[in-house]
């Protein structure tokens, strides 16, 4: 069926919107802190509600309904410490490969090192309920678009639900026998977590959406849920100084109940005071509308590259298909795209062109993709062309079939 002229029209103008504002957690409330988030989530359960919120716009209007576990209940203090862990992991890997893998293994012993806690006693525990909880936790986002004719009005309704991330764990154990005691003993050998990134999460990481936080400042210099908070919120629009954020944003994401201007401010003031005693903030401003926070120092913003023109994705995407029919290896479909986007073509074909000679003279055991990187790099150094890292002369794109 023939898609409607003005939802083709919609799609062309309103794509980028549909696809980014919606789905930035450092914009919506999904943390909760204090005491107050276990009411809540009693309240949502006995009155069987969802926490929304919605945007109204010249165009329509925009929502997030955010679907809390109903086992381990709302994201708070602790749970927004691993998210911010988990996003720089993925950060990293991200700088490395120049593109946001969709699952990377971690081991637990690493997100302790990260949080700066315990490697024994109920750090494992901890952080194991935690990333169940994010597995458990949902939620929905779209637009409810309005699209004005000469005589009618056309209603376009946009939902779709997600997830933030998908864990997997996977524990070793050893059993062995205790000489003084003679009684059996169960040792963890090994305790990870393979963490699976939602397609939109990896696209906000990939753009510069979700802010790359310093966990060296985070863990080491700051306490309290609300004080890293905001601190995070502040971060990630940290381009001039003074920014203001109004009342309503801040009560929102810090979670504060109280009614009272004096209250609120008093709130505020106190998640603000360890940023101003750490140097992040030098001061902050009450106004009548919103409050101004005052940097010490501002972000670069990043340059980003111009989009590709039709022509230039057409033939990226004609030499990602010629090498996967050389190569055959779809799960490393993303480095080949990569591969397109920063070596002329004429290298890929020559390294192509070996790897059919090398299959067809040899025996060799690696894999036709294995030859294949081995041959581009070579082809690379001979060139200056930085697809790989200098350092122990390494592949900047390591492993790709073991990040999948």
């Amino acid at each position: 069926m023939p898609k409607d002229k003005g939802m083709e029209e919609l799609e062309s103008t309103k794509a980028k919107e549909l696809v980014w504002v919606d789905k930035n957690l450092e914009k919506l409330p999904i943390f909760y802190f204090g005491k107050h988030a276990e009411r809540v989530m009693l309240e949502l359960v006995k009155k069987k509600r969802l926490i929304q919120k919605k945007l109204k716009t010249p165009d329509g209007e925009k929502f997030f309904i955010l679907k809390p576990s109903a086992n381990y209940g709302l994201l708070q203090a602790f749970d927004q410490d691993i998210y911010v862990v988990v996003i720089k992991i993925f950060n990293g890997w991200t700088e490395k490969l120049k593109y946001c893998p969709k699952k990377v293994t971690i081991p637990i012993k690493e997100l302790c090192s990260v949080l700066k806690i315990s490697k024994s006693g109920r750090s494992f525990e901890d952080i194991t309920l935690s990333l169940e909880k994010f597995d458990s936790t949902g939620f929905a986002a779209g637009n409810m678009i309005y699209v004005r004719r000469r005589n009618r009005i056309d209603e376009y309704f946009n939902k779709k639900s997600y997830f933030i991330f998908k864990v997997d764990f996977n524990r070793k154990k050893s059993i062995y026998i205790d000489k003084n005691t003679g009684k059996k003993k169960t040792v963890i050998k090994e305790y990870t977590a393979t963490i699976t990134l939602d397609e939109w999460l990896r696209n906000n990481i990939e753009n510069g959406f979700t802010t790359d936080i310093d966990t060296d400042f985070y863990f080491n210099e700051i306490r309290g849920g609300r004080t890293r908070c905001l601190y995070k919120m502040l971060n990630f629009i940290r381009y001039t100084s003074p920014v203001f954020v109004a009342y309503e944003k801040l009560i929102e994401s810090l979670s504060i109940t109280s009614k009272e201007m004096f209250h609120i401010k008093r709130d505020i003031k106190r998640a603000a005071e360890p940023l101003i005693r750490k140097g992040f903030l030098t001061k902050i401003e009450f106004n009548e509308p919103n409050v101004g926070f005052f940097f010490k120092c501002v972000k670069k913003k990043k340059v980003r590259e111009l989009p590709k023109s039709d022509e230039e994705l057409a033939m990226q995407r004609s030499l990602v298909l010629d090498m996967l029919e050389v190569l055959g290896d779809i799960k490393s479909e993303k480095f080949y795209f990569k591969v397109a986007q920063l070596v002329p073509k004429e290298v890929i074909y020559k390294c192509l062109s070996l790897v059919r000679e090398v299959a067809e003279t040899t025996k060799v055991k690696k894999n036709k993709g294995a030859v294949f990187v081995d041959i581009l790099k070579r082809e690379c150094q001979q060139r200056g062309i930085k697809l790989f890292s200098k350092k122990k002369n390494e592949l900047l794109l390591p492993a790709v079939d073991n990040l999948w």
